[in-house]
Protein backbone atom coordinates (compact mmCIF):
# COMPACT_ATOMS: atom_id res chain seq x y z
CA UNK A 1 0.00 0.00 0.00
CA UNK A 2 2.63 2.38 -0.97
CA UNK A 3 1.34 6.57 -1.04
CA UNK A 4 3.41 6.91 -4.80
CA UNK A 5 1.09 4.82 -6.75
CA UNK A 6 4.37 4.69 -9.25
CA UNK A 7 6.14 3.69 -6.23
CA UNK A 8 3.46 1.29 -5.76
CA UNK A 9 3.28 -0.07 -8.78
CA UNK A 10 7.21 -0.48 -9.59
CA UNK A 11 7.29 -2.28 -6.12
CA UNK A 12 4.34 -4.76 -7.17
CA UNK A 13 6.22 -5.36 -10.59
CA UNK A 14 9.17 -6.49 -8.67
CA UNK A 15 7.70 -9.01 -6.70
CA UNK A 16 5.74 -10.43 -9.74
CA UNK A 17 8.82 -10.59 -11.45
CA UNK A 18 9.79 -12.68 -8.42
CA UNK A 19 7.07 -14.75 -8.72
CA UNK A 20 4.69 -13.75 -6.09
CA UNK A 21 1.10 -12.95 -6.28
CA UNK A 22 0.66 -9.27 -5.53
CA UNK A 23 -3.08 -7.56 -4.83
CA UNK A 24 -2.20 -3.77 -4.12
CA UNK A 25 -4.73 -2.12 -1.86
CA UNK A 26 -4.79 1.67 -1.86
CA UNK A 27 -6.69 2.21 1.55
CA UNK A 28 -6.78 -0.06 4.99
CA UNK A 29 -10.52 -0.39 4.82
CA UNK A 30 -9.79 -2.81 1.49
CA UNK A 31 -6.38 -4.00 2.73
CA UNK A 32 -8.43 -5.95 5.72
CA UNK A 33 -10.83 -7.18 3.99
CA UNK A 34 -8.71 -8.87 1.75
CA UNK A 35 -5.71 -9.98 4.01
CA UNK A 36 -8.14 -11.79 5.97
CA UNK A 37 -9.61 -13.19 2.81
CA UNK A 38 -6.69 -14.57 1.10
CA UNK A 39 -3.95 -14.60 4.09
CA UNK A 40 -1.14 -13.36 2.55
CA UNK A 41 2.35 -14.23 2.81
CA UNK A 42 3.65 -11.24 2.72
CA UNK A 43 2.09 -7.19 3.55
CA UNK A 44 4.63 -4.37 2.43
CA UNK A 45 2.88 -1.01 4.20
CA UNK A 46 4.37 2.42 3.68
CA UNK A 47 4.02 4.58 6.46
CA UNK A 48 3.24 7.75 4.51
CA UNK A 49 -0.63 6.26 2.99
CA UNK A 50 -2.86 8.76 0.82
CA UNK A 51 -5.67 7.69 2.71
CA UNK A 52 -4.59 7.68 6.36
CA UNK A 53 -2.15 7.82 8.71
CA UNK A 54 0.61 4.74 8.14
CA UNK A 55 1.04 4.40 12.23
CA UNK A 56 -2.75 4.15 12.22
CA UNK A 57 -2.83 1.22 9.63
CA UNK A 58 0.07 -0.47 11.55
CA UNK A 59 -2.38 -0.11 15.12
CA UNK A 60 -5.19 -1.60 13.24
CA UNK A 61 -3.61 -4.38 11.54
CA UNK A 62 -2.38 -5.09 15.30
CA UNK A 63 -5.89 -5.03 16.51
CA UNK A 64 -6.69 -7.04 13.83
CA UNK A 65 -4.19 -9.66 15.07
CA UNK A 66 -2.75 -9.72 11.49
CA UNK A 67 1.08 -8.95 12.67
CA UNK A 68 1.12 -11.72 14.57
CA UNK A 69 0.05 -14.09 11.10
CA UNK A 70 1.74 -12.52 8.37
CA UNK A 71 4.99 -10.73 8.38
CA UNK A 72 4.82 -6.74 7.01
CA UNK A 73 7.47 -5.35 4.94
CA UNK A 74 7.06 -1.77 6.27
CA UNK A 75 8.70 0.96 3.37
CA UNK A 76 9.37 4.83 5.40
CA UNK A 77 11.63 7.37 4.43
CA UNK A 78 12.61 7.22 8.39
CA UNK A 79 13.46 3.89 9.36
CA UNK A 80 15.72 4.33 12.04
CA UNK A 81 13.60 6.95 13.97
CA UNK A 82 10.68 4.36 14.02
CA UNK A 83 9.49 3.80 17.49
CA UNK A 84 9.80 0.83 18.94
CA UNK A 85 6.16 -0.54 19.28
CA UNK A 86 6.13 0.08 15.28
CA UNK A 87 9.28 -2.03 15.29
CA UNK A 88 7.99 -4.81 17.20
CA UNK A 89 4.91 -5.17 14.72
CA UNK A 90 6.84 -5.53 11.64
CA UNK A 91 9.65 -8.12 10.33
CA UNK A 92 11.55 -5.46 8.86
CA UNK A 93 11.63 -1.59 8.21
CA UNK A 94 13.08 0.02 4.65
CA UNK A 95 14.04 3.43 3.78
CA UNK A 96 12.74 4.79 0.93
CA UNK A 97 14.28 5.54 -1.87
CA UNK A 98 14.11 1.55 -1.33
CA UNK A 99 16.93 -0.65 -2.96
CA UNK A 100 15.82 -2.86 -5.22
CA UNK A 101 18.32 -6.01 -4.19
CA UNK A 102 17.02 -5.29 -0.80
CA UNK A 103 13.16 -5.15 -1.10
CA UNK A 104 13.48 -8.62 -2.80
CA UNK A 105 16.23 -10.39 -0.14
CA UNK A 106 13.70 -8.97 2.76
CA UNK A 107 10.49 -10.43 1.19
CA UNK A 108 12.13 -13.39 0.34
CA UNK A 109 13.38 -13.80 3.70
CA UNK A 110 9.85 -12.87 5.28
CA UNK A 111 8.18 -15.48 3.39
CA UNK A 112 10.32 -17.92 4.24
CA UNK A 113 10.64 -17.03 7.87
CA UNK A 114 7.02 -16.41 8.60
CA UNK A 115 5.47 -13.39 11.40
CA UNK A 116 7.00 -11.72 13.91
CA UNK A 117 6.74 -13.74 17.20
CA UNK A 118 4.73 -12.86 19.82
CA UNK A 119 6.79 -10.99 22.52
CA UNK A 120 7.70 -12.61 25.63
CA UNK A 121 6.13 -11.21 28.86
CA UNK A 122 7.89 -10.90 32.04
CA UNK A 123 6.58 -11.48 35.21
Amino acid sequence: MPANPRRGKLLAMLLRDEGYRVIAVPDLERATRVIRLAMPSLITLDLCLSDACGPRVLEQLARLDLCRSVPILLITSEARWLPSWVRSKVFRAIDKPFDIDEVIAAAEEAVRLGPVPAPARGN
